[in-house]
């Protein structure tokens, strides 16, 4: 029910307005009855004009359907305009209520920008809790290497390597390993940020959320220890579907990805709040999935959900085999950094997937041992089974109904020999007459990522990672897809995926309601940001390092054109890069403890991390939560509902990516960073202020309208519009003049009728108003009868009587 509470401005100003119609109909029609009340039969010719103009002013003569409102023989043009007047009214009440409707209070932003102080705001959540202090005075490094070291670009490490019966990899250092980044380093790659908003970072900005303090290997620069990275998962953040705000980052749990941003806000308290955007630069996960059209189908003989209890394990043909195309496919690797061609890569993946798993289960043949041709022959049709036993099924695979799997390894489901010659492994029922191995599927992965652990270096280099996604189970014997009973039969979708992760830079809007809080600081939209022309769009920059990507994955940044042809770096004027690395599937863990450089780091390892997920309780080299929803119902739900298709599926990489990365790393620059120059100037850093004047839109109270509710009013204006030009058209042409009105209106009344016919020759014909009221306007009209009759002698009467008094 509808309370007091509830009545807005807009509704109390339309139920006055309803009122004052109501009022507006309701006086004149009581008053007209009071009228009525005082009249007698008999009164002056000009008490009957103003009574006749009251009572057909009134709505009485529409509602009693008297003769002022009736339409037979009246002239067309006239009940033409007489319908137009009602109407008209009629328009003019209903938007006089309506009108009101449209208004409503709000608090928007002014249009004058006003400078307010800003201060750093702390983060009272788990994430903001969790990050560790920071340590700039350890500063950034850079170790080049993997087992054995290397000299970094430009570093002044000397290495001399003895290669002896005894120590085949003997390294030492005269000057001691130097793990600081040189300053030339940090001027290339940050050197287009000045041209910037100072809130967008560059990769040197970003850092670990946790690190941990190592010490120097033997030999090492001075003894000194340095920072490496740590993690530690504080929140889950993935099922929020929200853009959100925490330390030092902006986390988009809609579609994957996180801004770099040390959090300030208003530091005055502001009555009503206050807007503004800033330009930040968004590191985003982009995945593509391509549908292998085959399933693995189980049911379950218990409640339990252990591989043992499974039986009638089988590959389906959906379309994967039966409908797969011939042509084997190709994805173009030029320009990788502009374009990475997800999408070609996850489908040549699929491919190869799906024609060496055909091999194995011999559905068909390769281009080997007699056959010309691949698919000489095909053995399947759609919706064949391929029986897969549990003895069958890869011993690193195992089946359940309650968790989402990801990986690396293609061909993990079949249990198949390492070597590329061997035969099916004990207990598996096909042959594999093609000697078809898990190396087979290794290929694929490496096809698809393009590059080679031993690749060197470069803006060519970008960090790809292909993978497998087995979506979340469901139940296809139309039970309760939450709900696992005995006998229950399950399908498991197959999905082929490539993944890299992009930079760009992002306006971001910033909404603030008024309170000294990071609470009260929200997001009210993320675009990319806009340029008029390319020569507006950023000169990225790539380290070319000269040593294996694996080695020394290369430093970027953005960087002017004085070293657009420096011989150490390569350039791209674009809105974006994909950003350059190795995922590397070996030693999975999303940090990097033997240097300094999260930017640099950060996202490759993670994306490697995320295909890493295949074993729930034992992840990876660095244990991690339970991501698969075995333990989390929350997220069992969520990936269920992502594994219905290839294109929701992609999500899923996406959003694990977006979760590991906002509990790894955290963004230092702000509003209250020192503009780089200043920066350059004095490496030292100094005092940091506290706050910093930047322009924001208050808001304010105001007033708006929905112009819905104005409908009625505006086609009344529109009305009144040509209802005068109409007039005014009138009036120039002569066809109406006041002189005209005023005798229509004079020989109208009803007391100029009655005397024009009871009181004739007492006046001249058609004198004005005021001849006419001295000469016979007082004079009394009785009409109690059935016609009026004058109730005075009339001058033709006292005529008569004067001669006869004469004869």
């Amino acid at each position: 029910m509808l309370g007091y509470n509830d009545l807005s401005v807009a509704t109390v100003a339309g139920v006055i307005a309803a009122g004052v119609f109501a009022a507006q109909f309701l006086a004149p029609s009581l008053l007209t009855l009071i009228l009525v009340g005082f009249l007698k039969q008999e009164d002056t010719a000009a008490t009957w004009s103003v009574i006749g103009r009251n009572l057909h002013a009134s709505h009485w003569p529409v509602l009693l359907r008297t003769d002022t409102a009736g339409v037979d023989g009246v002239r067309r043009s006239v009940n033409v305009i007489t319908a137009f007047q009602l109407f008209v009214f009629l328009l003019i009440s209903v938007s006089s209520i309506v009108t009101p409707l449209g208004l409503y209070e709000t608090v928007a932003p002014q249009k004058d920008l006003k400078e307010q102080p800003f201060h750093y705001a702390k983060d009272s959540t788990s994430l903001g809790i969790g990050t560790m202090a920071r340590r700039n005075d350890f500063g950034l490094s850079r170790y080049c290497g993997d087992v054995q070291p290397f000299v970094c670009p430009w570093s002044n490490t000397t290495i001399i390597r003895a290669t002896n019966s005894t120590n085949p990899t003997n390294v030492t250092f005269p000057g001691g390993y130097d793990r600081r980044l040189p300053i030339n380093i940090t001027e290339v790659y940050t050197a287009g940020f000045n041209t910037l908003d100072k809130t967008v970072s560059s990769a040197l900005d970003i850092q670990w959320r946790t690190y941990q303090q190592m010490q120097t290997e033997p030999g090492g620069q001075k003894g000194q220890p340095y920072i490496g990275g740590n993690y530690r998962h504080l929140q889950q953040v993935l099922l929020n579907n929200n853009w959100e705000i925490y330390e030092g980052l902006i986390v988009d749990t809609k579609d994957g990805g996180i801004g770099f941003r040390n959090h300030t806000i208003p530091a005055t308290q502001l009555l009503y709040g206050a807007v503004w955007s800033e330009d930040i630069l968004f590191i985003e996960p982009e995945t593509e999935c391509v549908d292998r059209n085959i399933t693995v189908n189980f049911r379950n003989l218990t409640q339990r959900s252990y591989t043992g209890d499974f039986v009638n394990i089988s590959v389906v043909d959906r379309g994967g085999f039966v409908n797969l195309s011939r042509d084997a496919p190709w994805f173009d690797k030029n320009k990788t950094w502009e374009n990475a061609n997800l999408r070609d890569r996850a489908y040549y993946s699929a491919w190869w997937s799906n024609v060496y798993t055909m091999y194995f289960l011999n559905v068909t043949n390769p281009k080997e041992l007699g056959y010309p041709n691949r698919f000489h022959y095909l053995n399947s049709s759609l919706g064949a089974r391929f029986p897969v036993d549990n003895g069958a099924v890869g011993e690193d695979f195992s089946l359940r109904y309650d968790q989402l799997r990801l990986g690396d390894q293609f061909g993990l489901f079949l249990k198949m020999n390492t070597d590329y010659n061997g035969t099916a492994r004990n207990g598996s029922s096909y042959a594999n007459p093609y000697h078809i191995s898990t190396a087979n599927f290794t290929n694929i992965e490496d096809a698809c990522k393009g590059q080679w652990y031993s690749d060197h270096a470069n803006i060519s280099s970008v960090a790809i990672t292909c993978g497998f996604v087995y979506g979340t189970p469901r139940r296809i014997d139309g039970g309760n897809p939450m709900e696992n009973v005995p006998d229950a039969e399950w399908s498991s979708p197959l999905y082929s995926c490539a993944s890299a992760a992009r930079a760009s830079i992002k306006t971001v809007s910033f909404g603030f309601n008024g309170t000294n809080d990071l609470k009260s600081l929200r997001i009210l939209d993320i675009q990319p940001k806009r340029y008029n022309s390319v020569s507006e769009m950023p000169l990225w920059a790539v380290e070319n390092t000269a040593l294996r990507v694996n080695y020394a994955p290369p430093i970027w940044g953005i960087t002017v054109p004085e070293f657009e042809n420096h011989t150490n770096i390569s350039t791209s004027r674009q809105d974006h890069l994909y950003l350059p690395g190795y995922s590397d599937r070996f030693g999975l863990k999303p940090f990097q403890e033997k240097q300094n450089l999260a930017g640099v780091d950060f996202y490759h390892n993670i994306m490697a991390l995320v295909y890493g997920l295949e074993y729930p309780q034992d992840t990876t080299d660095f244990p991690m939560p339970d991501y698969s929803g075995q333990t989390n119902f929350g997220l069992f739900t969520r990936w269920q509902e992502l594994s219905a298709n290839s294109t929701s599926a992609r999500q899923i990489v996406n959003l694990l990516w977006t979760e590991i990365s906002a509990n790894a790393v955290v963004g230092t620059r702000g509003q209250l960073s020192k503009d780089r120059l200043q920066e350059a100037e004095s490496p030292a850093g100094g005092d940091v202020p506290s706050t910093v004047m930047v322009p924001v839109r208050t808001n304010a109270r105001t007033i708006r309208f929905k112009v819905l509710y104005g409908v009625p009013a505006f086609i009344v204006l529109a009305l009144l519009v040509a209802i005068a030009l109409l007039a005014l058209v009138f009036v120039l042409i002569g066809r109406t003049r006041l002189s005209k009105l005023q005798r229509f209106l004079d020989e109208t009344s009803a007391g100029r009728i009655y005397t024009k016919f009871l009181y004739m020759d007492d006046y001249p014909p058609n004198s004005r108003h005021t001849v006419w009221l001295h000469a016979v306007g007082k004079k009394r009209v009785d009409i109690s009868g059935s016609y009026p009759h004058a109730a005075e002698a009339t001058a033709s009467l006292m005529e008569d009587h004067s001669a006869s008094d004469r004869k």
